[in-house]
């Protein structure tokens, strides 16, 4: 965990919320490369930015940046849940919004996820935060194969998005990539992924 990294990124993802002001975030942070999504006034889909920059090294850096609920459509993403069939139970709405972004993120990139020589930071609040919480987790998918290394995912307010009990949400150490922070008394972050595993005590 990196306090500056993230005092960073609850910046960026509060910047978000107004496309100017995320616009200018980036320019100041050295971004050339850069495309807004969703940002039209009645989008079902969470308003997100994705940039680029060659770093230092030579090695890529992309930024993903999702902004939280802001229309009443969005808030009926925030309350999708599917009834029936193999995925009941499931939280629809943060898994289109996951598959909206990543999809976008891989466009951006030229239809492909590079694995090698590029790093990935993910960061966003509330839906944006379930969203980027589980795009990080796609890109570090085995199929998708970004190393745990290469993602570093901070979000704020995030709802509850994990798919098992409580005590078993980073089996091994393989999610100590991914920081959700937020209030403990935030009814966002009881907000679940998954009906019936959201059991706090």
């Amino acid at each position: 965990y990196n306090p500056k990294l993230s005092y960073l990124l609850a910046g960026l993802s509060w910047a978000a919320y107004k496309q100017p002001n995320i616009k200018s975030s980036l320019d100041d942070l050295g971004f050339e490369n850069k495309q807004p999504y969703y940002y039209g006034e009645n989008e079902y889909m969470p308003a997100h930015y994705i940039a680029k920059k060659k770093m230092s090294d030579g090695s890529d850096l992309v930024l993903v940046v999702v902004r939280g609920t802001y229309n009443d459509e969005q808030k009926l993403t925030d309350i999708s849940i599917l009834t029936s069939g193999s995925l009941a139970g499931t939280h629809a709405g943060f898994t289109a919004s996951r598959d909206a972004v990543y999809e976008d993120l891989k466009a951006f990139l030229n239809g492909s996820i590079p694995t090698d020589n590029t790093t990935y930071v993910i960061t966003g609040h509330s839906l944006g935060a379930a969203t980027a919480n589980l795009v990080a987790l796609k890109l570090t998918d085995p199929d998708i194969g970004v190393p745990h290394s290469k993602v570093f995912n901070y979000n704020f307010s995030c709802p509850d998005v994990a798919k098992c009990n409580p005590g078993d949400w980073n089996p091994s150490g393989i999610h100590d990539n991914m920081f959700n922070i937020a209030d403990a008394r935030d009814i966002v972050s009881f907000l679940p992924g998954i009906i019936g595993n959201n059991d706090k005590s």
